[in-house]
């Protein structure tokens, strides 16, 4: 089951302020980059994007019901 579409303003406004709010991953990757660089602290920074992108993918297609 996929997201309603009425419902899918307010889960893009939710998934935006989501990945602009810092936090912990914000605060981890700040850290890394400046005791590693940035050239060395990539593979951390991908990894949270496509974390961040599998999590509000699969909430979109609705397994968050589960």
């Amino acid at each position: 089951m996929a997201i309603a579409t009425e419902m899918l303003p307010a889960f893009a406004t939710f998934a935006l302020i989501g990945s602009i709010t810092p936090g912990g991953s914000t605060l981890f990757s700040s850290s890394s980059c400046s005791r590693f660089g940035m050239r060395r602290s990539l593979p951390l920074l991908m990894g949270l994007v496509t974390g961040f992108t599998l999590l509000t993918a699969i909430a979109a297609v609705g397994m968050g019901a589960l």
